[in-house]
């Protein structure tokens, strides 16, 4: 059997060493993934915790921005409602002017009325 290998043990020696270098290089590919695997998951984790700060940045603007709209909703509902006293106050003097010209008028138009039928 030896016989039979001896004029190819050139061969089996280059496989052999081609099959150990492969192991070797596979454990060490291996390893390189893990390592990019690690690499990979930190960057992520880096841009994760840079967009949630950026959204609570964001968020915090919208909540003072909403605030400041609030602000303005209510001074601008406060200015309307005194406008709209000033306005009611208004046509209630127009009103109580009118009612007191109609009396009048009916107390005299009673008074001609009186004055007339006799």
């Amino acid at each position: 059997m030896i016989d039979l290998l001896t004029p190819h043990i050139s061969e089996i020696i280059l496989g052999l060493g081609g099959l150990g270098a492969w192991l070797f290089e596979r454990k060490k590919r291996i390893q390189g993934f893990k390592q990019d695997d690690a690499d990979l998951t930190a960057k992520i984790q880096a841009i994760y915790k840079d967009m949630v700060l950026d959204s609570d940045a964001s968020l915090e603007k919208m909540r003072q921005d909403m605030e400041l709209l609030k602000k303005k909703q209510a001074e601008i509902d406060a200015q309307w409602r005194v406008k709209i006293q000033q306005v009611e106050k208004r046509w209630q003097t127009k009103y109580s002017r009118l009612q007191t010209s109609y009396k009048e008028l009916m107390k005299e138009f009673e008074e001609y009325k009186q004055a007339h039928e006799k």
